[in-house]
Parts: structure tokens; sequence; C-alpha cells
């Protein structure tokens, strides 16, 4: 490769680079709007995951409009997950930030409560993963999750890295979750998003049926007689 050809190269890659974080900066946008109402949060988080799934698979097309596509069509299949997944986190969240401020119990019980946190955080996660890419129950999606989870343990320790850090900051260390939290705001949701569906879309590869390949007319070797029968 030409010296000429790699530069070309490394600026094609640069501005891919900015253009994929510019729409991720998009999403993250539209999704903590979205999530204001509080009803809308887990539409507007799988909205963004499925955008996400095909911005990484390369077959997005623009991300405004799919992502009020779904957010539109899935709007009343996502209430059951917002009245269960919202209320679970925000009381776990609740409970812990009240024993670690206002000496509501003991260490062994905050440990526990941190325990179940962090097993909502993945479960939640994967389920709003599941519900952007599949159409399955209410109840059938949550079984996956819990199958998903526990059988990549892996790809689930960093799911909840990346989405428990700013509750862990908010917990222990308050003066820099107020430093951190301009930074997520910004594009931190995006951000954490990506990283999410990086560790989802493999196992969701393996998960999908494989296209048929259909025969090219114009392609060498494609006998129109012998593919209709004659």
């Amino acid at each position: 490769m030409s010296d000429l050809a790699r530069d070309i190269y490394r600026q094609n890659r640069f501005i891919e680079f900015l253009s994929r974080l510019f729409d991720i900066l998009i999403l993250n946008f539209l999704t903590l709007a979205l999530c204001v109402p509080v009803i809308t949060a887990a539409d507007a988080t799988a909205s963004m995951y499925y955008v996400l799934l095909k911005i990484i698979r390369d077959e997005d097309n623009g991300v405004v409009k799919p992502y009020f596509r779904f957010f539109g069509d899935n709007f009343l299949k996502s209430l059951p997950y917002a009245l269960i997944l919202v209320p679970v986190n925000a009381l776990l969240y609740f409970f812990l930030i009240g024993m670690a401020y206002g000496g509501w119990g003991n260490p062994v019980l905050f440990g526990l409560l941190l325990s179940v946190l962090a097993i909502v955080i993945v479960l939640s996660v994967w389920t709003l993963l599941l519900f952007a890419q599949f159409d399955n129950t209410v109840g059938k999606t949550f079984e996956n999750a819990l199958n998903l989870a526990s059988h990549n343990p892996a790809r689930s320790a960093i799911i909840l890295i990346a989405n428990g850090l700013m509750g862990v900051l908010a917990v222990f260390s308050p003066s820099i979750f107020i430093y951190m939290l301009a930074i997520w705001l910004f594009m931190g949701a995006g951000i954490i998003g990506f990283i999410s569906v990086r560790q989802a879309e493999p196992v969701f590869r393996e998960l999908m049926p494989e296209k048929e390949v259909i025969p090219d007319p114009l392609e060498e070797g494609y006998d129109d007689d012998e593919e209709s029968g004659e």
C-alpha cells in the first residue's frame, strides 16, 4: 500500500469514527430526553439499542428516523418492562444510598442489596437488548435474559461495569460523581449503550437464523434451468 493510499485509508477511518461518534451523541440526547417521563424509559433505551445494533452491523440508514419508528411501534409493548424495571432499580438505589449516608442498616445487608442491584442491572440490560432485537412475550424475554446473562458471564461483567459505574460513584464517591455527571449527560448513555450492544451482538448473531443466500443470475456458474428444476 502506497503512502497516499494509506493516508486516504486513515482519513476515511477517522471520518467514519467521527460520524459514528456523532450518531452516538444524537442517540444519547434522544434517549435521555425520552427517559424524562420515566414511563417511556424502557422504550427509549430499547430504541437506542435497536439503532446501535444496526450501526454495529453496518445496516443503519440514519439514526433519528429508525429511533422514532421503533419507539412509536413498541411504546405499548415496552410499558410492562418500564413498570417492572424502573421501580425495582430505583428502589434498590434509594435503599443503598440511604444505607450509605443515613446509617439504615449493617454492612452485611448493604452488601446483599448491592449484589441484588448488580444482578438486576445485568438482567435489565439483557432484557431491553432482547426486546430491541426479538419479538417475544414479557415472561419469555425475562427468561431469555436470565439465560443469556448466566451463560455469558464475561460479557455480563462488562455490561455491569459499564452500566453500574455511575451508580457506584453516586453511592461511594459523590464528589467524583458530580464531576462525571456532566460528561455522562453529554455522551455517557450513548457510550454505555454502545458497549452493551457490542457485548450482545455476537450472542444475538448466533441466535438468529442465517439468511438464505439467493443465487445471483449474473454470477458465473448460475444455471437458470437447474434452479427451476427443468
